[in-house]
């Protein structure tokens, strides 16, 4: 497995309250940009389902 296979998949709900997922190949930084624009739309409650870079996640509690 190569670092473009590793995949971190979060969960949460979209701005009509139902549960999706992100699924990210992409750096942490890259992570936060995405997930800043789904807070931006009116999404809330994220959970990280799958992080097998281990990125330190801390920072999801400031958006619930």
């Amino acid at each position: 497995m190569n670092e473009d296979n590793i995949v971190t998949i979060i969960a949460y709900r979209d701005e009509d309250g139902k549960l999706s997922e992100g699924w990210f190949n992409e750096t942490l930084p890259d992570i936060k940009k995405e997930v800043l624009n789904w807070v931006e739309h009116g999404c809330t409650q994220f959970k990280v389902i799958k992080n097998d870079r281990n990125y330190d996640f801390y920072w999801l509690n400031d958006y619930e």
